[in-house]
């Protein structure tokens, strides 16, 4: 339980530490962090352990993405909160920030965020993204907790023990309790919206490539195995982009450099960049395919196209480098429930859990992974002395499926090299090239 009279001390030296700073306007955003790890280890957090993630610099083609931390108890199902941290100089009057803040929320299935300075803080309801003018919850300054207990309160909702569910109860007292459609229900339903209107529109417009056995099983799969991998390129793109893995190619570009409208853009823009990928990642997902040829409409093509961006029913803004690996695994387990069914007068999906129990097409929950990962390679790097220990280590997928052990293993590899950079004192510069040696010899599947 957080000490009170410790934590209103702690507040006051670092305020007395923060008097003396000579140009606070020139402070970068990392040492409003250090400020704020000080008061959350004072209200019984462990900043370096499990329960406060980092999330990193992101790079994209439009400069970069700042997102912060993420507080969980250890073994709770759902995140606490999560912080997005400004500079001293940063005022935290841009509704762009706190709009950027609240979406990152929404995405990331996390409801409670704080935007701060150190300074400031503004606390919002991520479940009011469509409704952005309530969605704070309350302001303070954190200088005042100690002249007025409101503030003290506020502060104290965000201690250890009290967490999420702390500010749940307190929104609901005080009639700021809103609950929208979950990440996970909504990608689930634009998948599948998605995956039906793809159908229809390959069905239309590539008649005489599925007419004739269309009604067969082998051309029913083969057509929505069509569909099934343009939607598979269209995530994984996205999730390049959003992450900022691919500052040279990126797919949102490629839709705006299409400048004449007569052009089909699926089969003329899409499938060329599609193809110069190819030649740069060795996946499978970009091998030649009967879809490279395909024609689609633009009428047709891009309501679905831009629904990876945007969701078309409450116009929320995706965020790929926000949604968890388990939220969209599970959608995507959703999605293969459903195959293709034609009938006279329509094609549509209908759900069909047999088929993919008896392909064993289930997706691996993330807990679970996150255990193995801990408890083997997380031990392993526990006893690495040196970075060059480290990349002794060799990972290999006990699934072989979609990837997500060995994404985990490689998060697990950058948390022990940035708390080795920690504890020594020394700053991250070369956690790209260490990631970069993990990824080429590590990591096997």
């Amino acid at each position: 339980m957080a000490d009170v009279e410790r934590l209103k001390r702690e507040v006051s030296r670092l305020f007395a530490e923060y008097a003396k700073l000579p140009n606070k306007s020139q402070e970068i955003e990392k040492k409003a962090e250090e400020y704020l790890r000080c008061v959350f280890e004072a209200m019984d957090w462990n900043w370096l352990g499990r329960e406060v993630t980092p999330q990193y610099k992101i790079r994209t083609g439009k400069g970069t993405k700042k997102v912060d931390y993420s507080f969980r108890k250890l073994g709770a199902a759902r995140h606490d909160f999560y912080m997005e941290v400004k500079r001293f100089s940063n005022s935290l009057n841009d509704p762009e920030d706190a709009r950027q803040a609240i979406n990152y929320g929404k995405n990331s299935g996390i409801r409670w965020v704080i935007l701060t300075n150190f300074v400031r803080w503004r606390v919002f309801n991520s479940d009011f993204f469509d409704d952005f003018g309530n969605a704070e919850l309350f302001e303070f300054d954190l200088s005042g907790i100690s002249a007025n207990p409101e503030y003290l309160g506020w502060l104290l909702l965000f201690a250890k023990e009290n967490g999420g569910g702390g500010l749940d109860e307190y929104a609901k007292k005080h009639k700021k309790w809103k609950e929208s459609a979950d990440i996970e229900d909504m990608l689930t339903e634009q998948l599948i919206s998605a995956r039906e209107e793809l159908t229809r529109a390959l069905r239309d417009d590539n008649e005489r490539l599925f007419e004739e056995t269309f009604e067969e099983d082998g051309e029913s799969v083969s057509l929505d195995a069509c569909v099934q991998l343009i939607l598979n390129r269209l995530i994984f793109c996205r999730q390049l982009e959003d992450n900022g893995a691919d500052t040279e190619r990126r797919m949102r570009e490629v839709f705006e450099s299409w400048s004449d409208k007569r052009v089909q853009f699926y089969r003329d823009y899409l499938c060329k960049f599609w193809e110069k990928m190819r030649k740069v990642y060795d996946s499978t997902i970009f091998d030649n395919h009967r879809i490279d040829g395909l024609s689609i409409k633009n009428e047709s093509f891009l309501p679905v196209f831009e629904s990876f961006y945007r969701n078309r029913e409450n116009g929320l803004s995706y965020r790929f480098e926000a949604i968890s690996k388990d939220v969209l695994g599970h959608a995507y387990e959703n999605y293969l429930s459903y195959k293709i069914k034609k009938t006279a007068k329509r094609i549509g999906l209908e759900k069909e859990l047999y088929k993919r129990k008896r392909s064993g097409i289930f997706y691996t929950p993330e807990f679970f992974v996150d255990y193995l990962v801990r408890a083997t390679l997380g031990e392993k790097l526990k006893n690495c002395a040196s970075v060059q220990d480290a990349l002794r280590i060799r990972v290999l997928d006990p699934a072989c499926g979609s990837g997500t052990f060995l994404a985990r293993a490689l998060e697990e590899f950058r948390a022990w090299f940035e708390e080795r950079m920690i504890k020594t004192g020394q700053d991250s510069a070369g956690l790209s090239d260490f990631l970069g040696l993990v990824v080429d010899n590590c990591l096997y599947g």
